[in-house]
């Protein structure tokens, strides 16, 4: 399984904490997963420590996946990507949109990590 790295090279997907999150490439796979989990969290009967765990690895990889869209958004927006020939220009997508319907989850996780933080917040005593 393998991984976008950097502008378009790609490398192999081996880092097992950051688990199925960070290998998964098409990010409406990505969104459905992660939607499928959000609404596993907040299922009425679900154990508290068991939430409470399902918070937290999904926290850690929703965290990386945002850090790694705002790097790579900001490569492909940089002044040295903008200035290269086009058949040299790094390709921008994917990208969406917030208001894209066809979408599970935003481009821009912020608003969801937040609400998870939140959420694991109020469960802690």
């Amino acid at each position: 399984i393998e991984k976008v790295s950097k502008f378009n090279s790609v490398e192999p997907c081996r880092e097992v904490q950051k688990w199925p999150f960070c290998c998964i490439q098409d990010g409406k796979n990505f969104s459905r997963m992660t939607n499928a989990v959000l609404h596993e969290v907040k299922r009425e009967g679900l154990p508290v420590e068991q939430r409470n765990e399902i918070l937290t690895a999904i926290l850690a990889s929703l965290t990386a996946r945002q850090n790694l869209r705002r790097e790579w958004h900001a490569r492909c927006q940089s002044r040295i990507a903008r200035t290269l020939p086009a058949d040299q220009k790094p390709e921008c997508r994917p990208y969406w949109e917030k208001d894209d319907a066809s979408m599970p989850l935003p481009f821009d996780l912020t608003d969801v990590v937040s609400e998870l933080r939140g959420q694991l917040l109020e469960a802690r005593p």
